[in-house]
This record gives structure tokens, sequence and C-alpha cells, in this order.
């Protein structure tokens, strides 16, 4: 509770704050409060992501309340939100709860200094409470409550009409309440990144950018499994019509790891997008990235990474939205990014990912929500399955 104590001092200085700064500095502003309470199931084929033949059904059903407070400006923003849920399993495991608390806070600030640089900066905490199982005075699972914060800061500028430069830094944190869980999953990830766009004429765009990431895990067993990456690249933007937007960028990422047994590397960055409104109401998002990113198996210390998604969206009638999403995921696993002691196999992971979506406002605050989710990977150095998941949900706006 002291981290949520702390957690509520800062945000509630926030908004004391953004109250001074608009009543002395900015004049008249609005104010908006608002909320949301939204009921929700799931039901899924693969309660625990198993393998074939091993698979349990469940269905989950939540409630969650969320509360807004925005205070805006010409040139001031703050956007706060706080949102508590709680989950009920039909069907929980030996090492699963049947009920669980989550807590998502958010707190997002932009500040306008001149007319050509804006300030930004965001703090998002979740605590997830999944305190320990004891059955007949044996303990089946440890505490694996955990609380993730993720905030960062940016400023954007234009120093002529047409070039502009965005320096963004980013940081995350994973932490576990029980110790001995933590040695094995606490994370910790800081990042920074350096952008310049020039125009080059009405539909090219010249980018330029340079950054820097730090992965940290917890020491286990005295293996080290972080590192230390240096990014950079070249790319450009091009708008083919007034509705389509292509860009590119082609770059070097380098790494050095903590484990002095695992050598340095380098690999190439690639990061690949389309934007188009197919209609007035049609869009389209394509995206493709392939880099160094940090390991999500262990005992690896990284993976090459390679990802395609699509999102399309449809405002089919003034109530009615309708988006399906796909991705394809590949994780290149080597043997050479773990402590040889460990005598770790190279290997992949595949994943295919499909989202379909409806949206219906049966009034104007009220909105009924029906999706359907298939999930399958295909591992060597982890679980292979195949899941399925359907989620109703109905929420009121305030």
């Amino acid at each position: 509770m002291s981290r949520m104590t702390r957690l509520l001092v800062v945000v509630l200085s926030g908004v004391v704050l953004g109250n001074v700064v608009f009543a002395q500095e900015n004049g008249p502003e609005k104010k908006l409060f608002g909320g949301s309470v939204e009921a929700w199931g799931t039901a899924t084929d693969n309660r625990d992501s198993s393998p074939d033949g091993m698979e349990e059904d469940n269905i989950d059903v939540g409630i969650r309340v969320r509360g807004d407070v925005k205070l805006e400006t010409e040139a001031v923003l703050l956007d706060l939100y706080y949102a508590p849920s709680y989950r009920w399993r039909s069907d929980p495991s030996d090492i699963q709860n049947e009920n669980e608390w989550h807590h998502d806070v958010s707190l997002m600030g932009k500040l306008k200094v001149t007319e050509s640089t804006e300030l930004r900066a965001r703090e998002r905490f979740n605590y997830t409470d999944d305190p320990d199982i004891t059955e007949g005075g044996v303990n089946l699972r440890r505490d694996a409550s955990y609380i993730m914060n993720r905030a960062s800061a940016g400023i954007n500028s234009f120093l002529t009409e047409t070039f502009n430069v965005d320096l963004v830094a980013q940081h995350m944190i994973k932490d576990y309440d029980d110790g001995a869980i933590a040695d094995n999953y606490n994370e910790e990830i800081g990042s920074a990144e350096l952008s310049a766009r020039k125009k080059m004429s009405e539909s090219l765009v010249g980018v330029a950018m340079l950054g820097a990431e730090m992965v940290s895990y917890e020491k286990f067993n005295g293996i080290e499994r972080g590192y230390d990456s240096y990014f950079g690249g070249l790319g450009l933007e091009h708008k083919l019509t007034p509705t389509v937007t292509l860009n590119g960028l082609g770059g070097i990422q380098a790494a050095e790891y903590d484990d002095d047994t695992i050598d340095s590397e380098v690999s190439p960055l690639v990061r690949l997008g389309l934007k188009a409104n197919l209609a007035e109401s049609v869009a389209l998002l394509v995206n493709g990235t392939y880099k160094l990113d940090n390991a999500y198996s262990y005992p690896y210390t990284s993976q090459r990474h390679t990802s395609v998604f699509a999102n399309l969206m449809w405002a089919a009638t003034e109530a009615l939205g309708l988006s399906a999403f796909a991705e394809y995921r590949l994780e290149e696993y080597e043997a050479d990014t773990v402590n040889p002691g460990l005598n770790a196999a190279s290997g992949d992971e595949t994943t295919v990912l499909a989202v379909l979506s409806a949206s219906y406002k049966i009034l104007s605050q009220t909105t009924v929500t029906a999706s359907y989710l298939f999930e399958d990977v295909d591992s060597d150095v982890s679980m292979t399955f195949t899941r399925n998941a359907g989620t109703l949900a109905l929420k009121q706006e305030f």
C-alpha cells in the first residue's frame, strides 16, 4: 500500500499544480470530468496457453470503473484517469486465483512553450493484486502481485518551417512483491531517441534517427541477462496521394551485453509503414519492423525480432464500428546470446495473431462490443499452442 500512497500523492500534486498553472498563467480553462463503467465477459478454449491435448476452458467475468479529469487551455493540457477493475475466473487452475484486482492510473501533460515548441510527459502505473495460493496447508504458488510503471518525457520543436526535431526518453520497470519471483521476472528498460525530420517537398520528408536502450533483469543464479544497445538510421516519408503515405527507415543497431562471456553484436534495423484512408470511413495502417529486441524467453538475453501487422478500421455507420487486426511475428533466439554454462540451443518462435471486433452504440453514451481473438504460437524455446477467445462488453460513459 505504500507504493499506492506515494502514487496518489504524486497524482494529486499534479492536479493541484495543473489548476494553479491554468488559473495564474493561462486564463479561462476548460474542465472535463468524466468516467465510465464497463462490464465484460471472456470465454476461451485454452486458459493457460497450453500445448495441444492439455487445454482447459475458462470464462472470465469482470467490471472496470474509470474516472477522468481533463484540464485544458490553449497552452496546457493535463489528463488524468484512474481505473480499478475486478476479475472473476470460472475455473482457475491450481496456481491461479478465482478473484483478482487490478489498478490502472495514468497522468499525461503537455505544455506549449512557444508557437513552435511543445513539451510532453506521461506516467502510467499498474498494480495487479495476485496473492499467494495455499491449499491444505501447502503453498501452491508464491505471491505473484506486481507493479509496472511506464514513464516518458519529450520535446518537439520546429527549428524552421521545414525542419523538426523530437527527443523522447522512456522508462519501464516491472517489480514483483515476492523476492523469489522477482529474481526471475523483474525487469527494467530505459531508452532515448532523437529524430529529425526535414520537409524536402510537398510530398517528401527526410528522416534521421539516433537512439540508445538499456535492458536490465535481476541477476539470477549468477547469470546476467541485461544489455545496452545503440542504434541509428536514415529514412524517407513519401505522400503518394492525399490519402496514402509510405515511410521507411534503415539503420544499424549494436549491442553490448552485461555478461562478459557473450560477444557484442551488430544487427540491421528496419522500420516500414503505410497509412491509407481507403474511403472517408475506412482507414488502413500497416507496419513492419526488424530489430534486436529484449528476450521474452529465459535464459536468452536478446532476440532478432521481425513483425508485420495490419489494422483495418471501418466506421460502417454513425453507430457501428468494425475493425480487423492481424500480426505475424518471428523471434529468433541464438545460443550465443546465452551464458555458455547454461547449454542453451538456438530456436525460433513464430506467432500469428488475429482480432476481429465490432462496436455498436445503443445510445449516445452506451456501447456494446464483441470481439474474437485467435492466437497460434509455434515455439522451439517455449510453449507451442493455439488459443481462441471471445469477449462481450457493455460500456456506459458519463
